[in-house]
């Protein structure tokens, strides 16, 4: 998957599975969101690009789907980019 669509374009059940649109000022914030923000702004990197890089070894399992939720909502939300990544060894 190579970044996001408008959330008009890309709904399931009429709900946006993608929404374009950065958290407001109000809600709760994290770490991770909170260092992507810095690094923006200070200029040490121009975009975000994610990605879920699955061992081959293993089953997906309920902690994977979330880490893919996390990855895919940051690029999203930072109008970046997300890579799903499957080895076929």
């Amino acid at each position: 998957m190579s970044g996001c669509e408008e959330k008009e374009s890309i709904t399931k059940n009429n709900i946006p599975i993608c929404a374009n649109e950065p958290a407001d000022a109000d809600s709760p914030t994290d770490f991770i969101r909170e260092a992507i923000k810095k690094d923006l702004a200070e200029g040490r990197f121009n975009r975000v690009h994610t990605r879920f890089p699955p061992e081959p070894n293993a089953y997906l399992h309920i902690g994977h789907a979330k880490a893919i939720w996390i990855d895919y909502g940051i690029a999203c939300e930072f109008g970046g980019l997300f890579n799903l990544r499957f080895d076929d060894t």
